[in-house]
């Protein structure tokens, strides 16, 4: 089930995806800069499509490191149905986000959008080397055989974890909010499409009451390639430290859909 909240102020869908995707960066750019952590855009990498990525520009203005020194491990910047992405290839491709340190963080929100071309499990971005290993890991996935997006935020033994029916073959912008200072019943919450989701095909939770860590992150693969290598393509992934409202959350979702050139 979604949940409608108010309709973000975008440039028209006739215009030219460039004007778009310009349009919803600044929007993004003037709102939660001070909240912005890290952010991959394409806009980040300096080389032709097709080509190996061995790092990105932070988009954020952090000065992040996002790279990959390995070759073999280097995802391409793609363009995927006109859509400037990082393309990831299901085996042991990885970006490095540089350490974070979130231990003082009370709450983060993360945006992302991302294709899947076929049924697949893997990572499309996680915080920490393994967030079964807890200690305040965060993480987003797809599973069950890719027909899921999943996150899950993780201290210690206690887990919260959400599952929404997804599809594959098509672009899909996301943002989750994970709050620690909550209850557990308002700890994670997901968004697409402008909605709050609201139904979920699986989902656990447990009151996480352990911070946030000091961890390197990895998008397209747990720990640099190590498992649930990630198929298919990345066009954004977003970190802001802070909670966002239901309504500016889903707005967001419209917002880094635009930004990408989706919508």
């Amino acid at each position: 089930m979604l949940h409608h909240a108010r309709q973000a102020q975008t440039a028209n869908r006739l215009a030219p995806r460039q004007t778009r995707s310009a349009v919803g960066t600044a929007a993004i750019r003037g709102k939660y800069s001070p909240s912005a952590r890290f952010w991959l855009h394409p806009d980040g990498a300096p080389v032709a499509s097709s080509t190996a990525v061995a790092a990105v520009r932070d988009w954020s203005g952090r000065d992040i490191s996002l790279s990959q020194a390995t070759a073999s491990k280097q995802p391409l910047a793609a363009a995927r149905e006109g859509i400037p992405c990082f393309t990831f290839d299901g085996v042991n491709d990885a970006l490095q986000v540089g350490a974070i340190n979130l231990t003082t963080t009370q709450a983060i929100t993360v945006a992302i959008v991302e294709f899947r071309p076929v049924a697949n499990v893997g990572v499309v971005w996680e915080f920490g080397t393994d967030i079964n290993l807890g200690g305040g890991s965060f993480g987003t996935f797809v599973n069950d055989n890719g027909q899921c997006f999943s996150t899950a935020y993780a201290s210690g033994p206690q887990f919260q974890f959400r599952a929404v029916a997804s599809t594959i073959g098509q672009w899909r912008a996301w943002v989750v909010t994970a709050n620690r200072a909550a209850i557990a019943a308002n700890q994670l919450y997901v968004y697409t499409q402008g909605m709050q989701v609201t139904s979920f095909v699986n989902s656990g939770s447990g009151t996480v009451t352990g911070s946030f860590g000091n961890f390197a992150s990895w998008v397209g693969s747990r720990n640099n390639g190590a498992a649930f290598p990630f198929n298919g393509s990345v066009a954004q992934v977003l970190l802001l430290d802070r909670a966002l409202s239901t309504s500016d959350a889903a707005t967001l979702s419209l917002e880094i859909a635009q930004a990408a050139g989706v919508a």
